[in-house]
Formats: C-alpha cells, sequence, structure tokens
C-alpha cells in the first residue's frame, strides 16, 4: 500500500506541473485550415494557397432585406457610412459611382503606365477623334462630373476608363440593380453593400473586429421589420470560432451534468462519483498540457473534441471501482489486465490521427492519446489510494440492470445477427441506392449550408468572383508572370467573345509588365506630333482651342516617368486588389487568372493546356481530389492500425484465434454504424471515418470485457454492470456533441452515439453463449 501511495503521490506532483504550465502557456487557436487535408504536391500547395488567401477572402457581403425599397435604400447609405466610419474597411460600395478618392489620385497619376489602352493608336487622329466623341457623349450623361474634372488633362479618358474597368475587377464582373442610388438585387427584395476589410484577414482578431463593427453599425440603425444578412469568408471565419467557443463552453457542461447526473443515480453516493471524475480530470489536465507544449497552442475544434475524454475515460474508472468484495486485489488486478489491454488498443486506434493528411487531426491525436493514457494511469494508481470501504458498487437502476442481464443471457441465439447484419450492410452500401461517401470539400467545413446558399445568392447579386474556376500563370519571377499573363490576353478575350466564360480578372489589370509600361511610355515621347493629330482631331468639335493645354504641357512629364513596380503601389488601393492575384510562391512567382461564368469547362482546360506553364484549377473538384486521396490514406491508416491492434490482443490473449471474438463484434458494428448513417442521409465524410476509428477503439475496450464475461462467471454481474454504465455515459456525451453547430463535430457525436449503442448490442449478443450462461439465468445472474 506505501508503493501506491508514492506512485499516487507522485502523479499527483505531475499533474500539478501540467495545470501549472497550463495556466502559464494557455493560448488558443481557431485557424479551421488545419483540418483541411494537408498538400503534397506544388498544385496541391496552390490549392491550400488559395483556400487560405482567396482573391475574395478579405470582403463583407451585406445585404439588407424586410422593408420597402424607399426605406433600404436609405438605411443602406447609413449603413454604408457608417462602415466607413469604423475605420476598418478599405472601402464600402454601394452604388456604381462609390469612387475612393485616394484611388483616382493614384490612377490620375499614373494613368498612361496603368492603362490597358494601346496609346500608339489613341494618340493617332482617329484614335483621338473617337476619344472626343466619348468625352462629348459623357459630359451629358451620368458621369459629367468626373468628365468635366478630368477632361482637360485627360483627353483620351485612361482615368475615366480605368476607374469604369476597375470598378469590376475582383469586386464585380458584372453590375447590380440600381435603385434610388444604391445596389438592389434583381428581384429588388434586398440592398446590397459590398466592403474590404483593411486589415490583414489572416489574423482571426481582424476578421472578428470587421465582423463585430459591422453588426454593431446594423445595431445603430435598426428598426422594426429590417433584416440583414452578413457572409464572406471572414464574417464565416468569426462565426465558427464563437460557434467553437459556445459549444466547448455548453456542451461540455450539458455533458458533464449528464454523466454526473447518470452516475450519481447508478452509484447513489456523491463521494464516489467525484472521486471517478478524477481521471477524467486528469486526462484532460494533462492533454491539454501535451497539446500547448507539442504545438505552442490548443485549437478550439481540439477543446470542444475534448469532451469526449469524458464519454471514454470515465469508462476507466467504472472498471476500476467494480473490483469489491472478498477478492478485491485478485480482481482488481483481472480488471487492471483487461483494462489495460483495452487501453493499449483503444489508443492503437487513435494512433491513426497521427498519421492522418490533416495537421488539425494530430492535434486530436496528441490530445486523445495523451488524455487516454493519463486517465488509465490515474484511475489505476490514484484512485485505490483514496478510495474507501464500500464505494465502487452500482446500487441503482436496478430493475434495468435485471433486465440488461436478462437480454444479454438469453440473446446467444441472435449471434448470427453480428455476421448477418454487417454483410447485409456491406451489400447495401456497396451496391444499393444510397450514397455511401461524401467526397465533397463541404464537408470538412464548418459553416452550414444555410449559410452557403446566402453567400452565393448574394455573390450573384453583386457579381463577386465565386471562388470557382480560375487558370494558374506561374513563372520565374513576377515580371515573367505579369508579360505571360498579358500574352493570354487576346484568347481569354476571344473566349468571353464565343461564350465560354463571361469575363475574367489578371494580374496586369492591376500592373502591367514593366515591357508593356515602356512601350506606352514610348508613345508620349513625340509630342509633337501627338499636338498635331490633336488639334486635327478637334477642328470638327465644339471643343475651345485650348481646352486642352494642361494635357498638353504635362505628357512631356508623364513620358519621363519610370515603370512602377509592386513596391510602387504597396499599401493602395491597387496594391491590395493585385495581392491576391500575384505573388511569390515556394522559389517561383505565381498569378492567378480568375474566371468568371464558365459554361465550357472543356474548353477552359484545353486553352490552359495548350498554353506552357499554365494551369486550370477548380477549387471545388481540385479540393474534392485532394480530399478523395486523403480519404484513402485514411482508410489504409486505419487498416494499418487494425493489423496492429489484432497482433496487440493476439499477444495479450495469447492466441491468434482467441481475438476474432473481440474483433468480430467491433468491425460488424463499424459496418452496421456507416450503413444506418448513410441510409438517414449521412454519407460518410472523412470526419465520420475519424468517428469510426473512436468506435473501434471503444468497441474493442467493451467487447474485451464481454470476452471476460463468458470466461469469468464469478464476476460476471459487476462487470456487466459496469460495462452497461460505461456505455450509457459514452452514448449520452457523444449524444450530446452530436448537438454541435460545427458539422464535423456533430458528424463525430452522431457516428460515435450510434456505434456505441450498436457496440454494447453485438457485445452482448457476441459474448453470450447459451451453454456457458445458462445456469446464470436459472439463478437470476
Amino acid at each position: 500500500m506505501k508503493s501506491i501511495g508514492y506512485t499516487a503521490t507522485l502523479l499527483l506532483a505531475v499533474l500539478a506541473l501540467a495545470l501549472l504550465f497550463t495556466l502559464t502557456r494557455y493560448e488558443q487557436s481557431s485557424n479551421l485550415a488545419v483540418f483541411l487535408p494537408d498538400a503534397e504536391t506544388f498544385y496541391d500547395h496552390l490549392l491550400r494557397h488559395q483556400l487560405d488567401n482567396s482573391a475574395s477572402s478579405n470582403l463583407v457581403l451585406i445585404a439588407l432585406t424586410g422593408l420597402p425599397a424607399h426605406e433600404l435604400a436609405k438605411l443602406n447609405q447609413k449603413m454604408r457610412d457608417g462602415i466607413i466610419a469604423t475605420g476598418l474597411f478599405s472601402r464600402a460600395t454601394n452604388n456604381s459611382t462609390s469612387i475612393n478618392g485616394e484611388m483616382i489620385e493614384f490612377i490620375e497619376r499614373n494613368r498612361y503606365l496603368l492603362t490597358q489602352s494601346e496609346m500608339q493608336e489613341k494618340f493617332t487622329v482617329e484614335g483621338f477623334s473617337q476619344s472626343l466623341e466619348d468625352r462629348l457623349n459623357g459630359l451629358i450623361s451620368g458621369s459629367s462630373p468626373l468628365e468635366r474634372e478630368f477632361i482637360r488633362q485627360d483627353p483620351t479618358g485612361e482615368v475615366l476608363g480605368l476607374l469604369e474597368f476597375w470598378q469590376g475587377k475582383i469586386s464585380r464582373y458584372r453590375q447590380p440593380v440600381e435603385r434610388q442610388g444604391v445596389w438592389f438585387s434583381h428581384d429588388g427584395s434586398r440592398t446590397l453593400i459590398l466592403s474590404e476589410i483593411l486589415a490583414d484577414v489572416s489574423n482571426m482578431q481582424n476578421q472578428l473586429d470587421a465582423t463585430h463593427a459591422i453588426l454593431k453599425v446594423y445595431e445603430e440603425i435598426r428598426i422594426q421589420g429590417l433584416s440583414m444578412i452578413l457572409t464572406g469568408p471572414a464574417v464565416f471565419a468569426a462565426e465558427t470560432a464563437e460557434s467553437i467557443k459556445r459549444d466547448a463552453l455548453n456542451l461540455t457542461l450539458m455533458a458533464g451534468m449528464l454523466v454526473l447526473g447518470f452516475l450519481f443515480l447508478a452509484y447513489r453516493s456523491l463521494p464516489c462519483v467525484l472521486i471517478m471524475l478524477l481521471p477524467v480530470a486528469s486526462g484532460i489536465l494533462m492533454a491539454t498540457a501535451v497539446v500547448l507544449l507539442t504545438f505552442g497552442s490548443i485549437h478550439g475544434v481540439t477543446l470542444v473534441f475534448g469532451m469526449t475524454l469524458i464519454g471514454v475515460a470515465i469508462d476507466y474508472p467504472v472498471h476500476m471501482m467494480s473490483a469489491v468484495g472478498s477478492r478485491q486485489r485478485d480482481h482488481k488486478n483481472e480488471i487492471w489486465r483487461t483494462l489495460r489491454l483495452g487501453v493499449i488498443s483503444t489508443v492503437l486506434a487513435y494512433s491513426a490521427f497521427l498519421f492522418s493528411d490533416f495537421s488539425g487531426l494530430h492535434q486530436l491525436g496528441v490530445f486523445t492519446i495523451s488524455g487516454l493514457l493519463m486517465a488509465a494511469i490515474t484511475a489505476r494508481w490514484i484512485l485505490p489510494a483514496i478510495s474507501f470501504r464500500g464505494q465502487g458498487q452500482i446500487t441503482g437502476f436496478t430493475g434495468l440492470h435485471e433486465r440488461l442481464k436478462q437480454f444479454c443471457t438469453s440473446s446467444g441465439r441472435f449471434r448470427m445477427l453480428v455476421l448477418i447484419l454487417p454483410a447485409s450492410g456491406l451489400v447495401l452500401l456497396a451496391f444499393g441506392d444510397i450514397q455511401a461517401l461524401n467526397l465533397n470539400v463541404d464537408s470538412l467545413s464548418p459553416i452550414k449550408e444555410s449559410r452557403r446558399v446566402e453567400d452565393r445568392m448574394l455573390r450573384h447579386d453583386i457579381g463577386v468572383w465565386s471562388g470557382g474556376s480560375m487558370v494558374l500563370v506561374v513563372g520565374s519571377d513576377k515580371q515573367a508572370v505579369l508579360e505571360r499573363s498579358e500574352s493570354l490576353n487576346r484568347d481569354l478575350t476571344r473566349m468571353v467573345a464565343e461564350g465560354v466564360i463571361e469575363a475574367y480578372d489578371m494580374p496586369s489589370h492591376f500592373l502591367p509588365s514593366r515591357l508593356r509600361q515602356q512601350h506606352n511610355l514610348a508613345a508620349l515621347q513625340n509630342t509633337d506630333k501627338i499636338r498635331r493629330n490633336l488639334i486635327t482631331a478637334m477642328a470638327d468639335t465644339p471643343f475651345s482651342p485650348d481646352v486642352f493645354d494642361l494635357f498638353l504641357s504635362q505628357i512631356r512629364e508623364h513620358g519621363a516617368r519610370e515603370p512602377i513596380t509592386e513596391k510602387d503601389i504597396e499599401n493602395t488601393v491597387i496594391g491590395d486588389r493585385l495581392g491576391p492575384l500575384l505573388f511569390d510562391f515556394q522559389g517561383q512567382a505565381v498569378g492567378i487568372i480568375l474566371l468568371h461564368g464558365v459554361d465550357d469547362v472543356q474548353a477552359v482546360a484545353e486553352f490552359s493546356n495548350r498554353n506552357e506553364d499554365t494551369y486550370y484549377m477548380n477549387i471545388k473538384n481540385a479540393s474534392t481530389d485532394l480530399v478523395t486521396r486523403s480519404l484513402i490514406h485514411v482508410s489504409w491508416t486505419m487498416l494499418g492500425c487494425f493489423l496492429v491492434i489484432y497482433l496487440v490482443l493476439s499477444v495479450g490473449l495469447r492466441s491468434l484465434v482467441q481475438p476474432l471474438r473481440v474483433v468480430i463484434p467491433t468491425v460488424g458494428t463499424c459496418v452496421v454504424t456507416a450503413c444506418i448513417l448513410a441510409c438517414a442521409g449521412y454519407p460518410l465524410s472523412i470526419f465520420h471515418l475519424i468517428a469510426l476509428l473512436l468506435v473501434i477503439g471503444l468497441g474493442l475496450d467493451y467487447a474485451l470485457f464481454f470476452y471476460r464475461i463468458s470466461v469469468n462467471r464469478e464476476e460476471w454481474d459487476s462487470t456487466f454492470k459496469s460495462l452497461w454504465v460505461c456505455g450509457t455515459t459514452t452514448s449520452l456525451v457523444f449524444g450530446i456533441l452530436a448537438f454541435s453547430s460545427t458539422p464535423p463535430l456533430k458528424a463525430i457525436g452522431m457516428t460515435v452515439a450510434i456505434g456505441t449503442l450498436v457496440n454494447m448490442v453485438f457485445g452482448a449478443i457476441w459474448a453470450a453463449y447459451p451453454t456457458r450462461l445458462k445456469h446464470l439465468q436459472n439463478e437470476g445472474g
């Protein structure tokens, strides 16, 4: 007993250190990208980069609805003004004339370097004639204020052209309906605002600040009947982070209270229940400390997932404290030997997390394995040092226990169902008219489908790029990429004319290559010819002879400018738009050509194949391919872990055949659980497969104790009591997790809750040999 005391003291000291480390080094993260598959190839890495840093990652889309159009228009303008006043957004656009003053000044100063026009042609007599005609039309149109502001120094309209051109790039490729001076959806039910977050959106706090700022502005202008739809990557990230925090608190409290209440009803002793919670608490504490030590921070999803340790680790004290009576020491040792084998098997099952393609699952694996090991050690060495006489017996639910015992001892005649039901399930999954697997990348997303629908609706209303299709251009440096993208311009323009795509955005739209800039600068050198051509073109126009003197006096100055580079436009509106489309990546430069409204995927793919160093990427299809490869990898990992588990069981049971009695009901449970989920409309995603690993770990633990039941008649009653109590607590915890608002956690909760119930039933049926347990029925157990 003294040695047990020393061991318990040492473990308590370790836990004290873990608590101190956790309190001083605690840091929580919420980057959900860690739960996407890890990239392997250069193409995979580019895909992940786009998923994490897409061209629309800083956009927030806002719709106001629920009121008549004239009221919505007024509230839209108040909302826009309030958003701008926060200082957190680089712009908030609600109509076609919402032009940033900084953008206008930058364009005016660099118009001949940034223009998409061919200035050699623009400065001919014919070019000037067409431009002057356009200026006259502009003076009588809605854009006349800008025409009047720039016409003297810009007769060819480069400033207005760039403003009009850039007004649609990235943010819009088609104009929304404009009514009463603001944007509306085509059906007129929603008024629209498009805003861009100013700060770095890779920082979660910036996403939270921006989202909360918009919500605050909305509350300030809100009147009865008004509703708001708010979407965008930053909004979804903020919502998910807060949802995970709520789940971590609410679901854990609910699960803890349910388990605590159930155990109290089962044991009828509050001290006993509190003692049994020690292994769970020690496991969670140690798991948190190990994760912080290994990864530097702990993810919110990991914390919510940590509540599952309540359902798994509570099994250990339940089993250990069932050792009562005159043979307590022998019984305790026998229970520990069985429990130890179960713990090892469970840890091996969870080790598949460590070999997955998801970096987030590596953290879950470390958390779960370290937590379960500590919980088992605490149950074995600390509980015996503090437990007292008379505790550990399940005295509640007597009637339920008798009925369950009767079922278990009489269920042997249904034993073949453990083989028939899984076999039927396999046939149904393989050949039935149900979807067995969900390879869609959306299955990994924590965003609810209803919110994704709203986002697609607003993107369609405003014309924002939906994150669908793109062409990647790879080069040795950024200049090479800019030149390469310009060489593709003609083919892409032709594809627009042919209806293959609706529109496209490319890096050179915002920063022409140095070669193109030099070409346009050369057109400015012959100022005398430019003057003569302009005077000739003005001959038949109502413009006065000296109206363009400012233009002529500035043309030489513009021609002497140096080409601008990416550094020159850093921290400008244009630079912000260029950044997602042109970047250095793994020793090379990459340009992104965003494709809008792709109607012929095959034609786009053929275009990409014809051009060197260009790659067509459909985000959803590429993500699905990545998920598929990851699913295959997870499946092989599961198989490998299962084979190792079988070898461990063979060593523990000293037989190559006996482990089949443990493995068969567990494997059958996985198949039946998968079939139930698929038939209920929940095809298996990677998170369902991960949950099946938990089902395997739990099933092996239960099956080992059911195996013990059939060979140890004297202790059958107490062992069976602890088994169904363990199954119930586990079902309660994972059943609560099934109500999580985070879809991946919901999938895990549903799968394990169903799997636990099936495990218990299959384990009981498979272990109940009628010839061995007949005397138990006759004697009432």
